[in-house]
């Protein structure tokens, strides 16, 4: 195994990450908890209702 070039590679695959994250325009935290939530529950309920 070659250390050094294990060593670059994740570096390179690092970078390409941070350069994807910036470039996302996906929300830094998720969102829609609430709704999800309210979902979950809405359906929880109607199959106890059966």
């Amino acid at each position: 195994m070659d250390v050094a070039r294990l060593r670059e590679d994740v570096a390179a695959l690092h970078d390409r990450l941070e350069a994807a994250q910036a470039a996302s325009a996906l929300p830094d935290t998720p969102g829609g908890h609430d709704a999800l939530h309210g979902l979950v529950v809405r359906a929880r309920l109607g199959a106890a209702q059966g």
